[in-house]
């Protein structure tokens, strides 16, 4: 599976703001077990053992919420980069 480059996205502003907004959407979205979790581990910074002990359950099933929630975050966040491309700046 190819992942996209994003590394070009412009710098301005207004993109990066609907580009935060488009996340937060994403996260918010998310099922619940894989929302505490991508929160947890990405956003809190705590390890994975950490994350397990926060919420009962084993190292193993972090990573796999982890991994998941992280792949749907991907799909998301394509989909509207995707949006932005065919839509350039000034189009109608």
């Amino acid at each position: 599976m190819e992942v996209p480059d994003w590394s070009d996205l412009p710098e301005d502003g207004a993109r990066r703001s609907e580009l935060r907004d488009a996340l937060e959407k994403a996260i918010f979205d998310t099922p619940p077990d894989y929302k505490v979790t991508v929160i947890l581990r990405d956003i809190e910074g705590l390890t994975t053992e950490e994350t397990a002990d926060v919420l009962g359950v084993r190292t193993p099933t972090v990573k796999m919420r982890l991994h998941r929630a992280r792949m749907a975050l991907r799909d998301r966040l394509a989909r509207f980069h995707a949006g932005h491309d065919e839509n350039p700046a000034g189009a109608a």
